[in-house]
């Protein structure tokens, strides 16, 4: 009875059970499809994640419709947690910051932008105020990424030595 195994699979038969096979194809088969279910997710990603790679690598920046001036007073003591002035958020602009520097010694200064929790953005040497005293930096809102922007603003000596003498944080949002 060992060679023929008619109908009547025993353990000395060498058979197996027809369950256990269905139940090892259909756990092969979901495995199949959750493999393919997450390779497509996956290749939705890369996707994603190329084409925000190359909007960053092409990083446009958009026409200035219109300037918009802005007269800062820039605080002495400590640099401030707070935004001074908000800018964007609507069609790229112009800005023309216009910093009171009137009180301060110095006629040139250095002024360091840095990103707030990010990074330095600018170092701008050698800048000098004009004849109201003010300190006037101009750029393009749509250059700058959303997020705050802390302006430290130092005199400079003849020796080029530097004393810290204000402050300014700037939002800029899209």
């Amino acid at each position: 009875m060992n060679s023929a195994c008619p109908n009547a699979c025993t353990r000395a038969c060498g058979c197996s059970k027809p369950t256990a096979l269905i139940a090892v194809a259909s756990i092969a088969f979901i495995t199949l499809i959750f493999a393919a279910v997450m390779g497509g997710k996956l290749s939705a990603r890369e996707a994603t994640i190329h084409q925000l790679q190359s909007r960053v690598a092409e990083q446009p920046v958009d026409p200035a419709t219109s300037t918009r001036t802005v007269r800062l007073m820039p605080s002495r003591t400590a640099p401030s947690q707070r935004a001074a002035v908000t800018l964007g958020g609507g069609p790229a602009q112009m800005a023309d910051l216009k910093i009171d520097m009137s009180w301060s010694k110095y006629t040139a200064f250095r002024v360091t932008i840095d990103r707030k929790d990010q990074g330095r953005v600018a170092v701008l040497n050698y800048m000098l105020r004009d004849s109201n005293g003010d300190l006037r930096l101009s750029f393009n809102d749509s250059a700058l990424g959303p997020g705050l922007y802390q302006f430290a603003i130092e005199g400079m000596t003849a020796r080029s030595e530097i004393e810290p003498q204000a402050w300014i944080t700037l939002a800029v949002a899209h």
